[in-house]
């Protein structure tokens, strides 16, 4: 998954930067930031330690899991803070419509 480190403009990688995070366990991700803001079409991931996670840069790109793309870099909060999970928009939620726009 595309991944970045909180710095300024002129310290952006010029290559893909790829990282392996755990996936957070819905309920857990909803009492950090709340019902209205992580639902049944999300998915979180991030170490409770922080360290790694997605940043400014970063939304739109995938979430891989066993070689298929899960997730879609939505949203977080602080970029690789402790408790504070990247979220992810759920590709399964939109298959249908994903498979109506190329046809399949």
């Amino acid at each position: 998954m595309p991944i970045q480190q909180e710095l300024d403009d002129s310290s952006y990688p010029d290559n893909l930067q790829t990282a392996n995070i755990p996936i957070i366990d819905d309920e857990e991700c909803q009492m950090i930031y709340g019902l209205e803001r992580v639902n049944e079409n999300m998915i979180c991931a991030g170490y409770e330690t922080g360290g790694v996670d997605t940043c400014s840069g970063d939304s739109g790109g995938p979430l891989i899991f066993d070689n298929f793309q899960i997730g879609i870099v939505s949203f977080g909060r602080h970029c690789g803070h402790a408790r504070n999970p990247g979220v992810y928009s759920k590709v399964a939620h939109y298959r249908e419509w994903i498979n109506e726009i190329v046809g399949i």
